[in-house]
């Protein structure tokens, strides 16, 4: 896994250029299955405090398996965490206070 390095202000500029400046907008993809996610899409599943950090097949119905000898093949999103034993997430974000969160890569089109 090849981690990209980011300040806050650095990957917020990233984001508007991408995406624009309403961040319900902006768009990420999950490192296992591969789904794109917006923001607004966590929001609506009442996980926006997951945004970018687990996969949205966390918090639905439609969900897979991330790891194991009986991952799903099916397609949809998984049910990945950048909190479990794998940590995954390639983007690591250097907050101004300090800390760092790891996060998904930004899809790549809006």
């Amino acid at each position: 896994m090849t981690v990209k390095p980011y300040t806050e202000a650095e990957w917020i500029a990233e984001a508007v250029k991408r995406f624009g400046d309403n961040s319900r907008h902006w768009k990420f993809k999950c490192p296992i299955c591969g789904i794109e996610t917006t923001y607004e899409e966590w929001v609506n599943a009442g996980a926006e405090n997951s945004a970018a950090f687990a996969c949205i097949g966390r918090f639905t119905t439609a969900n897979r398996k991330a790891f194991g000898t009986t991952r799903d093949k099916t397609e949809g999103p998984c049910n990945y965490t950048g909190g479990g034993l794998f940590r995954m997430n390639p983007v690591h974000v250097k907050l101004n206070d300090g800390s760092e969160l790891q996060l998904f890569e930004f899809a790549d089109k809006p």
